[in-house]
């Protein structure tokens, strides 16, 4: 697990005391000598695992200084200085020295951009004999284009995790995109579980035909909650991007990979004969859908990460199908309240995509 810094072989150990910290762990300074007052680090991270657990996390962290980031850095500054003796000498790095990760990350202009969007269902895979009528199509387009909204709020989670600082101004407002972002991921995914799958494996009259869906929810799954305790629990002031970056990484390759590779599966049900019965267990998954979330949080995010100029397989996004009116008091009424959290939403109000926000340091 990722910390925001470790010490060097070099360094003391972290203190690791019997009782569980209130808010913070600390590191001692590496240089006491020369300055005495110790430096603070924050693990927000470890303040919901036990004890034990916490300290084992810390030792590993304290032993392993060759691959950690100060270490790489500090060797790549002595090899300059060997190298280039006519070079100015540079300050030594220490840790109380500010890493500033913005200049040097390199994110992509657009927040939409980096886990790649599903373009196509790929149509033309079903039998020619199968009517464009037929629910199949329709279901897996609009999860098609359900799945590249929740892409696109994964896009810009990444894209941003390194450049927010932890404020409450700037990682409160991002802490609360990222929780909005894993309360309606793990609602689709119950629609998907306890109502879409049973009914999909019962019309097609194979027990057992989902099962490769529900492996993909497992696989990001555990992943994904540690990612959502991070948030959850962490202050903004306390907030670490390179520690959220490492919990993304852990599932969001698992995560996009299933909601690639299920809209086949969808597109599959083109063997289903009870087409009025798989309309019927459609309807109820999109209005199941449409209750999940607070008021003020899922319409403002959904509409904030759709693209309706995108076209799929010849047609416009027609996701969400919003009643008439909607729309308009989403912009206008629902988004006021966290207006700053709708501000790391792939797309503004307008439809327009957002370039990758730069928080002053």
């Amino acid at each position: 697990m990722a910390t925001c810094s470790r010490s060097s072989s070099t360094s003391s150990s972290c203190s690791a005391s019997s009782t569980r910290p209130a808010l913070k762990l600390t590191t001692q300074n590496l240089d006491a000598v020369s300055s005495p007052k110790s430096n603070t680090r924050y693990y927000a991270h470890l303040l919901y695992v036990d004890t034990p657990q916490r300290e084992r996390i810390m030792s590993r962290a304290n032993s392993s200084s060759n691959s950690s980031v100060r270490s790489q850095i500090s060797t790549r500054a002595a090899s300059d200085v060997s190298s280039h003796t006519s070079a100015p000498s540079q300050p030594p790095v220490t840790p109380s020295t500010k890493f500033v990760l913005s200049p040097i990350i390199t994110t992509p202009t657009y927040m939409d951009e980096h886990y790649p969007l599903i373009t196509t269902t790929n149509p033309s895979s079903i039998p020619a004999h199968i009517p464009r009528s037929h629910t199949c199509f329709l279901a897996a387009r609009h999860m098609a284009e359900i799945h590249n909204l929740f892409i696109r709020a994964l896009n810009s989670i990444y894209n941003h995790c390194l450049v927010v600082e932890p404020t409450a101004a700037s990682a409160g407002p991002f802490l609360h995109f990222c929780r909005v972002f894993c309360s309606i991921l793990n609602h689709h995914h119950e629609i998907e579980d306890t109502i879409l799958f049973p009914v999909f494996e019962q019309l097609l009259n194979e027990p057992g035909a989902m099962g490769v869906n529900v492996d993909g929810h497992d696989a990001f799954l555990p992943g994904l909650h540690l990612f959502e305790a991070y948030v959850s629990k962490t202050k903004p002031e306390e907030y670490c991007g390179m520690t959220l970056c490492n919990m993304l990484e852990r599932f969001a390759g698992d995560l996009v990979q299933h909601l690639h590779e299920e809209i086949p599966t969808l597109l599959d049900l083109w063997r289903v004969e009870d087409v009025k019965g798989l309309e019927k267990v459609w309807a109820e998954a999109e209005e199941e859908g449409s209750k999940g979330g607070s008021v003020w949080e899922a319409p403002a995010f959904v509409l904030g990460n759709v693209d309706k100029e995108m076209v799929m397989d010849g047609e416009l996004c027609k996701f969400p199908p919003l009643p008439m009116g909607l729309g308009f008091a989403v912009r206008k009424v629902f988004s006021r309240r966290y207006r700053d959290v709708w501000g790391f939403c792939a797309f503004d109000w307008e439809g327009r995509r957002r370039t990758v926000k730069r928080m002053e340091s």
